[in-house]
């Protein structure tokens, strides 16, 4: 109990603290920073494609618009669910190596 009284022992908990603020920290924050904007790009791209797609396929059936485009909508949610699985694992993978884990 005298070690939480010591002020060593704070002033030894607040350098490594702040050590980990500064060196850690930053990183962290560019890798969230990163995972938003990629989730943002995926999006965008996904509705561009699902577009061209949705395009080149009332050019071709002419008839059956509609459930091509219900296809359409459920090939590109599928995608979509996959990519953000693919992404927030290699996203956890870096934060557990960040805060030590051994992932090997």
């Amino acid at each position: 109990m005298n070690q939480f009284i010591n002020f060593e022992f704070w002033n030894e908990l607040y350098q490594k603290g702040l050590n980990w603020i500064i060196t850690q920290l930053p990183p962290i924050i560019i890798l969230i920073i990163v995972v938003i904007i990629t989730f943002r790009l995926i999006r965008i791209s996904l509705n561009r494609v699902k577009a061209l797609i949705l395009k080149r396929s009332q050019k071709i059936e002419k008839g059956d618009a509609i459930e091509a485009e219900k296809r359409i909508n459920t090939l590109m949610g599928i995608i979509h669910g996959v990519i953000k699985i693919i992404i927030w694992s290699i996203f956890i993978m870096i934060m557990l190596k960040k805060f030590g884990v051994d992932i090997g």
